[in-house]
């Protein structure tokens, strides 16, 4: 989280946060403690930027084909047949036929599959990035929310203090409701990887999403590592 902002991005941003900011100082390190830290440049953000490129691609040219198709069928059932009503001495039709059901089973397909993708839940997976990161107050928030939680009801072990890091990642609803909890990478004390479930589920329902970010998304996923250290819980970037 940044406390100013300028009209201006980076060319080169180190950090998400909800503004653009263009810094400045000598220094070369270092940074205040909050829920994105910095992680460096890594191949993490080209390939990410490389699959949402491809996958618009891919669906560009599924629209495209379907609507070709569609073309295709609109003019077929536009042209009279008036050979079935008199005699002929050509052979049937069998091959033009044949071709024309094809076609329709190809359509039928293909706008069955565009119906579901278009019913899938709208999801933005949270991932390092380097301009302005408009959910970056919404994942503060929960990160807050999530801590104060976890110090409620920090795992204990016959009364000693259990200390460790566990990867899940987490799926939230438009209205703040927990989705889903996945543990990606578990701790060896199996207390750790309840304590995540459980303290998740307690802290959930979380805000709505702003009415900006719920008009563009329906869920939102981001995985963070849980650490478990002297009865604090806090949650930081994989």
């Amino acid at each position: 989280m940044v406390n100013a902002s300028t009209d201006l991005s980076p060319a080169q941003a180190r950090l998400l946060a909800q503004h653009n900011m263009e810094g400045g100082g000598d220094a070369t390190a270092g940074k205040a403690s909050h829920a994105l830290p910095y992680t460096g440049e890594t191949g993490v953000q080209i390939e990410v930027e490389s699959l949402t490129k491809k996958k618009l691609q891919l669906e560009s040219e599924q629209q495209r084909l379907l609507t070709q198709l569609e073309s295709g069928q609109s003019v077929a059932q536009a042209q009279s047949a008036p050979f079935f009503l008199k005699e002929k001495d050509a052979t049937g039709q069998d091959d033009a036929q044949r071709d024309s059901m094809l076609q329709n089973a190809k359509l039928a397909m293909l706008s069955q599959q565009v119906q579901d993708y278009n019913q899938r839940p709208r999801k933005h997976f949270d991932a390092p990035a380097t301009q302005a990161f408009q959910y970056a107050a919404y994942i503060d928030q929960w990160r807050q929310r999530i801590e104060q939680i976890g110090i409620e009801h920090y795992p204990r072990s016959t009364g000693k203090t259990v200390y460790g890091s566990v990867q899940a990642t987490v799926t939230i609803r438009k209205d703040g409701t927990l989705s889903d909890i996945t543990i990606d990478r578990p701790s060896d004390q199996a207390l750790l990887n309840q304590a995540v479930r459980r303290i998740a589920q307690l802290s959930a329902p979380f805000g709505p999403f702003p009415p900006d970010m719920a008009r563009q998304i329906d869920q939102l996923v981001f995985t963070r590592t849980w650490h478990f250290v002297n009865g604090v819980l806090q949650t930081r970037e994989p």
